[in-house]
């Protein structure tokens, strides 16, 4: 990986990206490079492979959010803060071994034996989502359905409402 200059590298926090980013990441990963991006100080990886690769590989880690902090207003840190040291505490913000600890037993609870067991269950909360859109010519999937869906499954499994 290089920090070689990039053709074109779009700006992946701005708002109309982040509205419909998939157009810009198709490209991204048609051209299947890693990146630098100078504005976030962070690599842009876009293909599977490399992502695979990357987070299977000691060598790199995680970043925590607080790198960011720096770049805001003063006031805004200070209001900030709580939910970046709470953010630190996440799985997804853990490298190797405390990774690995959190990651265990969250692995055990979604192995496929078990899920099997939940298929009726996803089948019961996909119908509920979907009913309201029965008749209906147009509907956002991801807000009706992507988005919903994984919290209704949690929630379920955690003994939940799931509406």
């Amino acid at each position: 990986m290089s920090k070689d200059p990039v053709p074109y590298m779009p700006d992946l926090s701005a708002p109309e990206v982040a509205q419909s980013p998939y157009r810009t990441y198709a490209s991204l990963h048609e051209q299947g490079k890693v990146y630098w991006d100078e504005r976030v100080q962070a690599w842009v990886v876009t293909s599977y492979q490399d992502c695979a690769t990357i987070l299977r590989d000691d060598r790199f880690s995680v970043v925590t959010m607080k790198i960011y902090l720096p770049r805001l207003p003063v006031e805004s840190r200070e209001l900030l803060m709580p939910l970046f040291n709470r953010l630190d505490t996440w799985m997804l913000f853990q490298n190797g071994d405390e990774h690995k600890r959190l990651r265990t037993p969250i692995t055990k609870a979604f192995d496929s034996r078990l899920m099997k067991l939940w298929e009726g269950k996803v089948q019961d909360i996909t119908n509920a989502l979907l009913e309201p859109l029965e008749g209906q010519s147009e509907f956002d999937l991801l807000e009706s359905l992507a988005y919903p869906l994984p919290l209704g499954i949690i929630c379920a499994m955690l003994g939940l409402p799931t509406n």
